[in-house]
């Protein structure tokens, strides 16, 4: 993949976080942060439908975006590839088991979640490798 054709593809998340409703700039910054992390890769819809995203050709995060219903439950799901139970020593938030072995999954639904959503990013990038 060329740097131009890599940029185009990582500018197509940008426009969807806008499905994220009111919380569309924190997951601009959510998405910012691990383009940071794994500067080489890439968002791809996980299917032609869906509002899921997932990091190619590294999987080791995936997004979800929804305004919610009527745009008044905005969330950002997010999968990492960390188990809960060893996420559950980096952060408060709610981790429960992904629906894969080994993953993680906990859900966004307040700006005041950022800090501790990034750290739990990072943390997990570290132990992917």
């Amino acid at each position: 993949m060329t740097n131009v054709e890599l940029r185009n593809a990582q500018k197509q998340v940008y426009n969807h976080t806008s499905a994220a409703g009111v919380l569309s700039d924190m997951a601009s910054v959510l998405v910012k942060f691990v383009y940071h992390l794994s500067p080489d890769s890439y968002f791809g819809r996980t299917s032609p439908i869906s509002s899921e995203w997932g990091l190619r050709p590294k999987n080791w995060i995936t997004f979800y975006f929804s305004a919610g219903r009527r745009g008044l439950d905005p969330k950002v799901i997010v999968w990492l590839h960390v188990s809960a139970k060893n996420l559950e020593e980096y952060t408060s938030l709610e981790a429960v088991p992904g629906r894969l072995p080994q993953w993680s999954k906990f859900t966004v639904d307040h700006v005041g979640k950022l800090r501790e959503t990034l750290d739990s990013i990072a943390e997990a990038r570290r132990m992917s490798g």
